[in-house]
C-alpha cells in the first residue's frame, strides 16, 4: 500500500495533491511568521530561499523514490511560490 494507491482509490491526482501541500505548506510558513510578526519583508526571501534550497539542492541530491529531475524540482518550487504569493495577499489584507 502506498500513498499513490491510496490516493487513486479517492479519485484525486497524485499532482494536484502535492501541489496543493507545497502551496499549503509555504502559506502556512509564512502566515505563522507573520503572526509571529515577522514581516512579510522579511519572511518572503526567507521563504524563497529554503523552498529553492529544498528543491534544487536537497531534493536533487537526496530525493531518489522517484529519482527528482530539474523539471520537477522547478515545478514543485513553482508550487511554493505560488503559497507564498497567496500568503503575501493574505498578509496584505
Amino acid at each position: 500500500m502506498t500513498i499513490q494507491s491510496e490516493i487513486a482509490k479517492i479519485g484525486e491526482s497524485t499532482a494536484f495533491i502535492t501541489a496543493m501541500a507545497h502551496a499549503w505548506f509555504a502559506c502556512s510558513i509564512m502566515l505563522i511568521l507573520g503572526h509571529w510578526g515577522v514581516t512579510a519583508w522579511i519572511s518572503t526571501p526567507l521563504c524563497v530561499a529554503l523552498a529553492a534550497a529544498k528543491e534544487f539542492v536537497y531534493d536533487l541530491r537526496d530525493e531518489k523514490t522517484p529519482p527528482q529531475t530539474v523539471r520537477m524540482s522547478a515545478s514543485d518550487f513553482a508550487e511554493y511560490l505560488a503559497g507564498i504569493v497567496v500568503a503575501i495577499l493574505i498578509l496584505l489584507t
